[in-house]
């Protein structure tokens, strides 16, 4: 049973109250950001207590609480950390309300606000007020930790500049095409490790971004800095040429000239001029191996 349709009718049977709906926006919320992995983790739970014989009314229970366990998941691939006593209603409230956090369409608003508040928790409550349903103190007792760099994604998400014809416009919403390039790269040996990417591609929302945002969200993140440890020790870059190249063909802005993107990328991350040739000849490698793969 590893269908929302037929989930939700098995369910509805056990247990037809209000939890019928909270696991109807779960898993809507999961197919809209494509976040397959973590709907496997939660059929496979289901399966494994099932086939214990576990009663129906427990397995109903099983899957609110690993319904939850995944959406806390979801939020902290993204750098923000929740209560541990949130309930499940409260987390589909913020995720739902998260989505269209780094796609307001007033940027003069954001840049306001950008100015405005100095703390980052303020800044974010203030943007969430715009597309969530929770009240401003709720949130504050709610979310406890957001994303290192948040405040320079924003920066980055909202700058200045002119707006994209509708042609460029259409090119960047062209999600497919996205996927389409990105399974390219995951078929050749430098894609067949797991990566931060990958989790970039799960979460739909963020293929599209610019990838200087993509780029800030990563160096929040723990592969990251680890990576940077590892080219102290004299290893790593490899890694670091594969997570760039993929992050790359995921941005909205140089998914159709990978190599520009991650000469860029490279610029961004070493200092060192030697360094960041040797990563920009393995982008190269990379980018002949995608060339030459199956389409």
């Amino acid at each position: 049973m590893r269908n929302a349709s037929d989930f939700l009718f098995w369910f509805e049977k056990i247990n037809p109250g209000s939890d019928l709906e909270l696991l109807s926006r779960f898993f809507t919320h999961m197919e809209m950001l494509n976040n397959r992995r973590d709907l496997e983790l939660f059929y496979d739970a289901f399966e494994e207590r099932a086939l214990q014989g576990e009663a129906e009314s427990a397995l109903a229970d099983l899957s609110l609480v690993q319904a939850r366990l995944a959406l806390i998941n979801t939020l902290r691939i993204q750098g923000i950390g929740v209560s541990g006593d949130i309930l499940l209603g409260e987390l589909l409230d913020l995720c739902e309300g998260i989505q269209g956090h780094f796609h307001l369409e007033d940027k003069t608003y954001v840049q306001r606000c950008l100015e405005s508040y100095e703390r980052d928790m303020d800044l974010f409550i203030e943007l969430m007020s715009n597309c969530c349903t929770i009240e401003s103190e709720t949130i504050a007792v709610l979310v406890s930790s957001l994303p290192l760099l948040y405040r320079e994604a924003l920066v980055t998400q909202y700058s200045t500049g002119p707006d994209p014809t509708t042609e460029e416009a259409e090119t960047v919403e062209n999600i497919e095409a996205h996927y389409k390039l990105y399974r390219r790269y995951k078929s050749t040996p430098s894609g067949v490790i797991d990566r931060y990417a990958d989790r970039v591609a799960e979460l739909v929302t963020g293929v599209g971004m610019p990838l200087a945002t993509l780029l800030v969200l990563f160096k929040s993140s723990h592969q990251h800095d680890q990576l940077l440890i590892d080219e102290e020790l004299g290893e790593g870059e490899a890694d670091m040429a594969a997570e760039i190249f993929g992050l790359t063909l995921l941005s909205g802005d140089y998914y159709l000239n990978p190599l520009a993107g991650c000469q860029w990328a490279c610029g961004e991350i070493y200092p060192d001029l030697e360094a960041r040739r040797r990563v920009e000849r393995l982008c190269r490698q990379i980018y002949s191996e995608v060339s030459n793969a199956k389409a």
